[in-house]
């Protein structure tokens, strides 16, 4: 049977993608999920240490391509759609950052971050933010191995302030002048009842 098998290194598990169980009278060069991204969905997605953004095919003993999910899922980019061939071998490392977004952003999770990617490509990641969202600056808290450190990261810093495995970004919401959150998107009315003397009932 044609197939793929796809390792996930040091002592992880291994999955097989048999492609004729699929399409058994089809070609196997002509498998319509021969792509990596594809395969990978096929064969059950990847467990919660598995790295979605460097992923690697090795064909004859050396790495051909890498594929990064997010440049399909976040960025619309087309996913590498190099075909598999018998003997090739997929690579599924675990990830190295996991950092995590909450408040008022579209998509608040954990995301895979890059050495060198920055609150703002998170920020991205995410979806952006929420229209009653703070966005002058947002929080980041830190562990050093000793605390938890945490700071304020300035809206012109986006962009150059590197995150690291385990970060927490807040996002706050836009409050009033007394500290209350702003109620968006509603229409309404108020009433001032003065009642100074006897109505005589």
């Amino acid at each position: 049977a044609y197939g793929v098998p796809m390792i996930k290194p040091a002592g992880g598990l291994g999955a097989h993608i048999d492609c004729q169980s699929f399409v058994p009278d089809m070609p196997h060069d002509q498998y319509p999920a021969a792509a990596v991204a594809a395969a990978l969905y096929i064969a059950g997605g990847f467990t919660d240490l598995g790295s979605v953004r460097k992923i690697s095919l090795i064909r004859n003993g050396k790495e051909l391509t890498q594929v990064d999910i997010y440049d399909f899922l976040i960025s619309g980019t087309k996913a590498d759609d190099t075909i598999l061939q018998e003997g090739d071998i997929v690579v599924v490392p675990t990830f190295d950052n996991l950092v995590t977004i909450e408040g008022n952003v579209k998509r608040p999770m954990a995301y895979e971050t890059l050495e060198g990617e920055t609150v703002e490509d998170v920020i991205t990641f995410a979806g952006g933010f929420k229209g009653d969202a703070y966005t002058p600056h947002l929080k980041i808290a830190r562990r050093n191995g000793r605390e938890l450190q945490v700071r304020t990261v300035l809206e012109a810093d986006y962009a150059n302030a590197t995150v690291m495995d385990g970060d927490l970004l807040t996002v706050s919401e836009i409050l009033d002048r007394y500290g209350r959150p702003l109620v968006t998107n509603r229409v309404g009315y108020s009433v001032s009842i003065s009642k100074t003397g006897n109505s005589g009932e």
